[in-house]
């Protein structure tokens, strides 16, 4: 479905927390289309820690991550791209947010 939007000239957006190997098998093909990437870390680990204890998805079929699948994941990451816009959880939202706009419109 994003391929098929990108084709027709349309944006999107992506939202996920995905290893680069997971990407290789679901979205190969984005991988070969003219994508900006933003990845938004939380480098404060209080502030992850207490995120991730109070975050509750509600995605139908879906279990809600835990400290020891957001560690696995840290440690198995791989950018997608050497290019992109790295933004931080814990910094100014509004200053992000500009950061990110002119980053994906450029």
């Amino acid at each position: 479905m994003v391929i098929n939007e990108l084709r027709l000239g349309r944006s999107v957006l992506v939202d996920c927390v995905a290893l680069l190997a997971r990407v290789n098998d679901f979205w190969s093909d984005l991988l070969s289309e003219e994508i900006r990437y933003i990845e938004c870390i939380c480098s404060n680990n209080q502030l992850h820690e207490s995120r991730i204890s109070s975050r509750v998805r509600c995605i139908p079929g879906w279990y809600e991550l835990t400290r020891n699948d957001i560690s696995n994941i840290k440690g198995q990451y791989q950018p997608f791209s050497k290019c992109r816009l790295v933004v931080g959880a814990s910094d100014n939202i509004d200053k992000n947010i500009a950061k990110a706009v002119e980053y994906a419109c450029s």
